[in-house]
């Protein structure tokens, strides 16, 4: 494992993924871990992005990254903004872990239906409208179809069974957006039948992926299930995506984490729902355990160079941590010291007793952060996971260990049409 302690790191983050800059912080990573988050809005500056990372071992707080990018060897966007400034410290000669313009492809619904359709992978039928009104149209035609807006801030995916059930949620949006109601712009997709819905969990360097991989199966707002495998055993519906998108990503020089959400369906079809062009979330936080060289991992990405993933277990687990308390204010966490490096909280600051707390950045946010387990079966990994859940403390926290039955069930469909996959 390469000695990285001579070396400096620099996380452009945003208080959510402030686990991945304490893992790289550890005894096993890099020698300086900077992080910096913007902590100015509308020029209102007020304590809670300020708090973030407050006493938190293994980090260093930055208010300007301008203050420190003379002496760092490494820059990591482990989202996808400011591809720009991404480009800017390539040009001056720095590492950068980021996926460049690609993560257009995230957050761009309408480009990245396009660059399905010039791939020629299966794709959905589905309509594109400009503003409320349009959807407002297209949701009074479509029954049983999905939203997606171009701003996740603006509300998360959601399914209209019909026009009826769906008008108080379009009133809700129209009075959320306000003057800007019909400059959003909605995909709305039909319904897939769906046998599983499964994902590519790994790292991508200009087109490129490790031999290994992480893949998996998420429940939505509950969990992760997956293990490592040989890249060239996925699945036929889901290598052929990232197959696919590998010239694209190359000539983006995306350079970061990969993952995505597709669709194996009835017709034995892979269809494309999602790419996370960042740390996913899940399964990121149980990345960052379950391959033990991770530091060495981020810094052959930031320079170019694939991969080689180690690990001692291969298969893992993630439990998604909720509180209705954190959706307005902070939520403290108690986690006893011999689990701290397994419980993943976001927004992160620890007070001067040592008690942590998740700070609320956006209203709204119930999740607060996860669990992760690892074994050689699913069930040792299931087992810590659940261990680990039961002994953590909070003032409204709710975990659902309960979820990898549902993963089960998905398993079980796709043996049945003769794909082996997770068991």
């Amino acid at each position: 494992m390469m000695n990285l302690k001579n070396k400096k790191c620099l996380v452009m983050g945003y208080g959510s993924d402030i686990s991945l800059a304490i893992r790289l912080g550890r005894e096993d990573g890099f020698g300086t871990v900077y992080y910096h988050t913007v902590n100015i809005h509308n020029g209102f500056p007020t304590h809670k992005p300020y708090d973030i990372g407050r006493n938190v071992e293994g980090i260093t707080k930055i208010d300007e990254w301008a203050s420190v990018i003379g002496e760092v060897d490494i820059v990591c966007f482990f989202d996808v903004y400011e591809p720009a400034l991404q480009e800017y410290f390539v040009s001056i000669g720095k590492a950068v872990v980021g996926s460049k313009f690609a993560g257009e492809l995230e957050y761009d619904r309408v480009l990245l239906k396009q660059k399905i359709e010039q791939l020629g992978l299966p794709i959905n039928d589905y309509w594109v409208a400009k503003g409320i009104d349009e959807l407002d149209s297209v949701l009074k035609q479509e029954t049983d179809v999905y939203v997606k807006s171009s701003h996740r801030g603006d509300g998360e995916t959601w399914k209209s069974t019909n026009y009826l059930l769906s008008k108080g949620e379009l009133n809700r949006m129209r009075t959320n957006l306000g003057a800007y109601e019909n400059e959003e712009t909605f995909v709305v997709e039909s319904q897939i039948k769906s046998i599983a819905e499964v994902g590519y969990d790994g790292f991508c360097v200009m087109g490129d992926y490790p031999k290994d991989c992480l893949t998996g199966i998420e429940i939505k707002d509950t969990g992760y299930y997956g293990r490592i495998v040989k890249y060239d055993s996925l699945p036929l519906q889901l290598k052929r995506v990232t197959d696919q998108f590998a010239s694209t990503f190359r000539e983006l020089k995306y350079c970061n984490f990969h993952s995505n959400e597709v669709i194996i369906a009835e017709d034995r079809k892979g269809y494309l729902i999602d790419l996370t062009n960042r740390e996913p979330s899940p399964p990121g936080d149980l990345m960052m355990e379950i391959f033990t060289n991770f530091p060495e991992i981020i810094w052959q990405i930031g320079n170019g160079i694939t991969p080689t993933l180690e690990y001692k277990y291969t298969h893992g687990i993630q439990f998604i941590i909720k509180s209705e308390l954190g959706k307005t204010d902070a939520s403290p966490i108690i986690v006893p010291d011999e689990y701290k490096n397994f419980v993943k909280i976001k927004n992160l600051t620890i007070d001067d007793d040592g008690l942590w707390f998740y700070v609320p950045t956006v209203d709204g946010m119930c999740e607060i952060g996860a669990v992760v387990g690892m074994g050689s079966t699913m069930r040792e990994a299931v087992n810590m996971a659940t261990k680990i859940a039961k002994s953590i403390q909070g003032f409204d926290i709710k975990i659902n260990t309960d979820c990898i039955e549902e993963v089960k069930e998905q398993i079980g469909r796709l043996k049945a049409i003769g794909i082996h996959y997770l068991d």
